[in-house]
């Protein structure tokens, strides 16, 4: 194994509370989700600590794991690979823009598929982009080669001979070594919520197209958007919690993420900055987003910044209506799906 991941630091958090039901779990890292809208009057929240707690475990290498009983309490588990300072030293600073590369600047993938024509596709779909490709038949042929082999990714169907893919990725997250390699899950049994819970990276509905692994590969900053340049991004939301964890989806995009806490803010910074793209929330108090998208399209230099709208709130056919033209997707964050978001965010900087 990397001798980076050798020793994990184990961080557990245990509590004697209401604990989560088994249905509750696997939506339990999904952003801007809570598992019960009971809960959501008693206890005050967002439904975004967990989903960045899960985003910067895995952006350090790392994972988490939760057990629960109702009644009971819940236990939490964040393992993060221990590095020496001397070490740390040595590792090379990488920005979303630039891919990781293994030695040589190799970048191998994995595909764990048993249907021999859906892995020819997916082989030829990632050589295009630059990946050396192996291939795996079953879940035990491709645990042995990921711990023989260093690897940039893994693809990973879930209906597998023997072991399952479940059982695969499952087994994957607990090896330190291997707990920080991207899964993406394409199959047809595409169970967002169990993929995320358990670890994946991203989930995809078979078949894939090549704009769609595409899409998911620039989300895990393994490719570069086309541009390739500095791409600026500014995020408006008064929830700075909302703020953070948008701006760590957009890592694979935008190599500066801009931030304002509110429709004034928001204004300012862009005019003086000129972003690529505004990714704004609705529902801000002092002035909505309604209001900041009236503002800047009334003035000469921001009124063709792409805007996309990402809120909680209920939208309405008369809200859609009264944006139309104005901005370039609206998402709702009860809904919200980081692949849709990658794409909308793709499609809007594509069009500047």
């Amino acid at each position: 194994a990397d001798s980076n991941f050798a020793e994990f630091l184990e961080i557990s958090v245990t509590d004697s509370g209401i604990g989560i039901p088994a249905d509750g779990i696997e939506r339990l890292f999904r952003p801007f989700i809570q598992v019960d809208s009971g809960l959501s009057r008693r206890f005050e929240g967002t439904g975004l600590g967990l989903a960045m707690v899960k985003l910067l475990a895995e952006l350090h290498g790392g994972t988490v794991a939760v057990e629960s009983s109702v009644d009971e309490g819940s236990r939490f588990t964040v393992w993060l690979p221990i590095r020496s300072s001397d070490e740390a030293a040595l590792l090379p600073v990488k920005t979303p823009l630039s891919p990781p590369e293994e030695a040589g600047g190799v970048r191998t993938a994995l595909v764990v598929e048993d249907d021999f024509k859906s892995a020819e596709l997916l082989r030829v779909q990632l050589e295009a982009e630059g990946f050396v490709v192996l291939h795996a038949a079953s879940a035990e042929v491709a645990m042995t080669l990921a711990m023989q082999q260093p690897l940039s990714l893994i693809t990973l169907d879930i209906m597998l001979p023997n072991m399952d893919g479940w059982e695969f990725l499952t087994r994957l997250k607990q090896v330190p070594a291997l707990a920080h390699v991207p899964v993406v899950i394409i199959s047809i049994i595409a169970d967002r919520n169990k993929g995320f819970v358990l670890g994946a990276a991203a989930v995809v509905q078979k078949p894939i197209s090549r704009q769609e692994l595409y899409d998911s590969l620039v989300e895990l900053g393994l490719l570069p958007l086309p541009q390739g340049g500095a791409l600026k991004v500014l995020v408006v939301d008064d929830d700075p919690k909302a703020v953070e964890l948008i701006a760590v989806r957009l890592l694979g995009f935008a190599s500066t993420v801009l931030r304002a806490y509110g429709g004034k803010d928001a204004i300012a910074t862009a005019r003086r900055e000129l972003p690529d793209l505004i990714v704004l929330d609705l529902m801000m108090p002092e002035m909505s987003g309604f209001e900041v998208v009236t503002a800047l399209n009334e003035l000469p230099e921001t009124a063709r910044i792409p805007v996309l709208v990402l809120t909680a709130k209920n939208v309405t056919a008369e809200d859609r209506v009264r944006l139309s033209g104005y901005v370039s997707a609206i998402l709702e964050k009860g809904e919200f799906n980081h692949l849709r978001f990658g794409a909308e965010v793709r499609r809007a900087m594509s069009g500047r």
